[in-house]
């Protein structure tokens, strides 16, 4: 039985250099200027402590180079850095580094200063990278929920969802009229409107190629800006499931990069790219069939692959498990087209991913990537499990709920309604499997909890809202349903078949051979299976019926 797993990325959220050792030298005060004495300020994990006029100096071990990215921290409950923005900084010329300090500015939580435009931009920015991610081939396309993101940005700053809402929304209104095409595609991109949003950011970066002048800081500084606009371009026609022309940018922002002559200072952008190269990559190849999507996802494997020749373990810890997560997918999926040794060494390599992914992603320091990851190592655990015959059977599949498991522990139906669904179907795939293969009481009641995930996904995917969703879970029902009225009394048996026939006439009433010809046919030929043993349990006229309503079935 063909079932629906859900794919999810998990969101990049650190960024770490990577090449020469160098020293930050500056001072923390607040935003009158008075200096903050005896605060832990920390970058990539390396402390110091400032001195009674606030100042401090971070000798950064390790191979971090000038020109590069950093994430400063502060440990001061109740207070935020508002200068730089949320502590990101490029790091000073080695030359420089005792002559350029830096001035880092904190104010407290809830602080009105803190809703800047810049500060706006460069969430809606971060934003459009982490929606890119999530969105997939097959989704139904719908606006964005917002919601999530406004109640995590509130947590962060000291805010009300609503309070953070109306300064987004104030920020919207206030950039109406501007003639910078950048900020009217985050304008757009934050109204839902994805087309309007690509074609500002195909502008700004159409803008930023036609003054590229050959002056080494300048085409730097223009080619990652263009850089920053077709990766944005990218990401809001993905947002609008137009997975071919969101390739298209980002091989165009991959272009911008070969531009550069600074090369090393600008890894994680050549690392990134290749990143958002195999999402795309990966929509497309799941997508498509044949041998141009076994292409596709074979690029895709290859994307990551390069990504993480940057993205190391030891200097960018996060973004490694993002990429080992996501190349996991893209294993899977590899995994899922083909059969014999072959499948079972693909789905064998991305549950190595998966599980290296989880040695970063653990529930106390980042929860929703946890989830995420758990459900997607679960999702892989099935696949592998359904393939194999015996005890290893078995144990894979039993790993594979308990994995599900994991992740319903962080989505919650009260938090996270969708990912909670999600999960719930998927934790019914791998006790159905399981169920199938495990005899007497054990067997059924394995088969009764798969039933009750399946109802518990349809309290979220209902049919007016998410059609597919739910066409492939009444499918999935109808087959649990199926296979446990095998295990029951005649009566017993009737009773759940007419259920399951049921559910795949309702999967019918999305799945027409005009608009899903091949969704059509599978639900016809089980729905047909189950009107079969329908009328061979069921005597007299009313079993004959049921015979000659499957033998119609089969062939219309």
């Amino acid at each position: 039985m063909k079932t629906i797993l859900a794919i999810l990325f998990a969101c990049c959220t650190s960024l770490t250099a990577f090449s020469q050792q160098l020293t930050l030298n500056g001072t923390l005060m607040t935003d009158v200027k008075a200096p903050v004495p005896a605060t832990r300020i920390s970058v990539a994990g390396i402390e110091n402590t400032t001195d009674s006029k606030g100042q401090f100096k971070i000798v950064l071990l390790g191979d971090f180079s000038e020109g590069e990215r950093i994430i400063i921290n502060i440990i001061k409950p109740g207070w935020v850095i508002n200068y730089p923005l949320d502590g990101q900084w490029n790091l000073p010329n080695v030359k420089l580094q005792n002559i350029q300090t830096l001035d880092v500015i904190i104010v407290r939580k809830g602080s009105k200063a803190l809703w800047t435009h810049a500060r706006i931009e460069k969430h809606i920015t971060r934003l459009s990278d982490e929606i890119a991610r999530l969105k997939k081939a097959g989704d139904s396309p719908r606006p964005i929920d917002f919601s999530f993101y406004l109640r995590e940005w509130a947590e962060q700053y000291g805010f009300t969802p609503e309070q953070v809402k109306s300064a987004f929304d104030d920020w919207a209104k206030a950039v109406e009229k501007s003639d910078d095409y950048r900020t009217l595609g985050l304008r757009a991109f934050y109204q839902n409107n994805f087309p309007l949003a690509a074609e500002n950011f195909v502008k700004a970066a159409q803008k930023d190629e036609g003054q590229i002048k050959p002056v080494q800081e300048q085409l730097d500084r223009k080619a990652i800006s263009a850089y920053q606009n077709r990766k944005d371009a990218g990401n809001s026609f993905k947002n609008s499931y137009q997975f071919r022309e969101a390739l298209e940018q980002y091989n165009l922002a991959k272009l911008r990069l070969a531009e550069l002559i600074s090369k090393d200072k600008h890894r994680y952008e050549q690392a990134e790219i290749e990143v958002f190269i195999g999402l795309a990559k990966q929509d497309l190849g799941i997508s498509v069939k044949g041998e141009e999507g076994n292409r596709l996802l074979s690029e895709a494997v290859d994307s990551y692959k390069r990504a993480l020749a940057i993205f190391t373990r030891e200097q960018s810890p996060q973004n490694w498990a993002m990429t080992q997560n996501n190349l996991g997918i893209a294993l899977w999926a590899q995994g899922e087209r083909v059969s014999g040794a072959e499948s079972l060494k693909l789905l064998t390599e991305a549950i190595a991913t998966y599980r290296n992914a989880l040695l970063i992603y653990t529930r106390e320091q980042l929860p929703q990537q946890w989830a995420l990851t758990q459900d997607n190592l679960g999702s892989a655990l099935s696949s592998l499990g359904e393939r194999m015959g015996g005890a290893e059977s078995l144990k894979l599949l039993a790993e594979a709920a308990t994995a599900h498991r994991n992740a319903l522990q962080i989505r919650t139906r009260e938090r996270l309604p969708q990912n909670w669904a999600t999960t719930q179907n998927n934790l019914g795939n791998a006790l159905q499997r399981q169920g199938e293969r495990t005899a007497g009481a054990e067997g059924l009641g394995l088969l009764t909890a798969a039933i009750a995930a399946y109802h518990s996904t349809l309290q979220v995917y209902t049919r007016e809202q998410w059609p597919q969703q739910w066409a492939a879970i009444q499918i999935n029902l109808g087959s649990a349903l199926s296979s446990q009225s095998e295990r029951m009394t005649a009566a017993e048996g009737v009773k759940l078949l007419a259920e399951a026939v049921t559910a795949y006439r309702n999967a019918l009433l999305v799945y027409t051979p005009e608009k899903s010809p091949q969704q059509w046919a599978l639900t016809q030929n089980n729905l047909g299976i189950a009107l079969w043993s329908q009328g061979e349990q069921v005597a007299g006229a009313e079993g004959v019926k049921l015979l000659a309503v499957r033998s119609h079935d089969i062939v219309d």
